[in-house]
């Protein structure tokens, strides 16, 4: 029943794919089309919020099956990509809506969503540590 722990990892690497894809055509602008951007940056924060959410029901099952699982480094790490998410959503938001303010939130944006993405890796090696010392 251990294979349970393997669906929010590769969950969240899909996730992952689809962040560095957003973030390499939003900083690039090669091949960059407003709408993917639009659909993929939807698509990634809410499959990353959903996938923090089975994270912490796999950690409760684990804890209920007298599995031990500390994670507060990676726990913490959530807790900030969370905010960095919600900044992330709410500048691509307002530029989208207020065209005089996309000049100024630009740089803004992506500096969150490059620290968010980066975060993000970095949770993947952190939870593939983990997870190599539960299976």
């Amino acid at each position: 029943m251990k294979q349970l722990f393997l669906v929010h990892p590769i969950g969240q690497f899909c996730t992952l794919l689809v962040g560095i894809f957003n973030v390499v055509t939003g900083m690039t602008r090669k091949g960059f089309n407003i709408y993917i951007h639009l659909n993929c940056g939807i698509l990634y924060y809410f499959s990353a919020l959903i996938g923090a959410g089975i994270g912490k029901l796999v950690v409760k099952w684990a804890g209920s099956k007298d599995i031990i699982v500390l994670v507060p480094v990676h726990d913490l790490i959530a807790m900030a990509l969370i905010f960095l998410f919600a900044m992330g959503a709410t500048t691509g938001l307002v530029m989208m809506s207020a065209a005089e303010k996309r000049a100024r939130l630009i740089k803004y944006h992506r500096l969150v969503n490059l620290v968010g993405i980066t975060l993000f890796a970095l949770q993947g090696i952190i939870g593939l540590y983990h997870l190599a010392k539960i299976i």
